[in-house]
């Protein structure tokens, strides 16, 4: 009935708002970190296999080249969370057929670093947007699909870790971003 569709709505928009402010209280909430060292490779696998079905689903494939030789001091939980949150945006732009791809590498500007990269061929951004993205509530996607919370997000747990976010698109030619974390430099340490 009409009145049942107009309770779901409601419910679904509960649900949404209440993700927001969790979302929030999140953001402005450092106090429950777990910094640990762990293998970057595990940790990248480990997300990809939450997400698998969706870009299986999606006709899209998840490439992760990330050699497992670097140990970072990261929150296992809220990094996981972080490459979610970006492989997952690069699924929703990128067209049936292409990849989403996971490298990583020594930091080019300071040892004491691995720079993780997170590259999809969707249409990237344009110029005019890309300073914003990291804006809380900022979105491109459709009213009811973001929260424009995402990146955000994830810019607040790599500040809490130590490391450092950034993105790099050409319009028309994908979008990369790159995260620079702290190695755990230890016996086993790259």
């Amino acid at each position: 009935s009409e009145f049942e569709e107009y309770l779901r709505v409601i419910y679904n928009e509960a649900l949404r708002c209440r993700d927001i402010v969790g979302n929030l209280t999140a953001l402005g909430r450092s106090d429950d970190s777990r910094m640990a060292r762990h293998d970057l490779k595990d940790i990248t696998e480990a997300s990809i296999k939450l997400i698998a079905s969706t870009a299986a689903k999606n006709n899209i494939a998840i490439v992760n080249r990330v050699p497992q030789r670097f140990f970072v001091l990261v929150d296992a939980q809220k990094f996981k969370q972080v490459i979610l949150a970006i492989v997952s945006n690069a699924l929703d732009f990128s067209p049936p057929g292409s990849a989403v791809t996971l490298a990583a590498a020594a930091s080019a500007t300071n040892p004491e670093f691995v720079t993780l990269t997170i590259a999809d061929n969707g249409p990237g951004i344009p110029a005019e947007i890309l300073p914003k993205v990291f804006d809380p509530f900022f979105t491109t996607k459709e009213v009811g699909i973001g929260t424009g919370m995402g990146l955000p997000l994830c810019h607040a747990a790599m500040e809490e870790c130590g490391g450092a976010i950034d993105i790099r698109s050409d319009f028309g030619h994908g979008t990369t971003l790159i995260l620079e974390l702290p190695l755990s430099l230890g016996e086993e340490g790259a």
